[in-house]
């Protein structure tokens, strides 16, 4: 029984989704950034005493657009001005598309080195937000509906997830 149920969870185990930690720059500086141990609390930094500012002692910003860059929805004139071309960007689209912000903004870190110990603080606003679209959406916003007379746009998929 115990076999079976061993390969039950072995089988279903890799079909699971996981969110894993999102700041993997600051694993880099290891103890010389005494932040980097709310990512990884065995980590002891440095310093005896930390004072961390409100806003600038620790701010982080991610955007990932599965793929899509700045050259799929603009184009360049003559003048090296940028012009947005939203047939382009909807020709250079997944059919289903996501887009996702993270950030964190420290409002206060105070850290304390106490012997073998390290005891610290951290007041955090984190915001983390995606958005998962169809191609259609983008079409139909920047062309207009002239392309879908007749027909039923779907935007069933149409997903938006936010939190603070």
């Amino acid at each position: 029984m115990a076999a079976r149920l061993l390969l039950i969870i072995t089988l279903l185990l890799p079909s699971l989704t996981g969110w894993a930690q999102s700041q993997f720059s600051m694993f880099q500086f290891g103890s010389a950034l005494p932040q980097t141990n709310q990512l990884n609390p065995g980590i002891i930094p440095e310093y005896k005493v930390v004072v961390g500012l409100p806003v600038l002692s620790s701010t982080y910003l991610h955007l990932n657009s599965g793929g899509l860059t700045m050259n799929n929805a603009f184009d360049r004139d003559a003048n090296d001005s940028l012009h947005f071309n939203p047939a382009k960007l909807a020709s250079n689209l997944n059919e289903y598309n996501r887009l996702e912000v993270n950030g964190n903004t420290q409002l206060l870190y105070l850290g304390l080195k106490v012997k073998k110990n390290y005891l610290s603080l951290a007041l955090a606003e984190r915001v983390d937000a995606g958005f998962i679209f169809p191609r259609t959406l983008v079409s139909l916003v920047g062309n207009g509906n002239g392309d879908y007379l007749g027909e039923t746009v779907a935007l069933d998929r149409l997903n938006l997830r936010a939190q603070a």
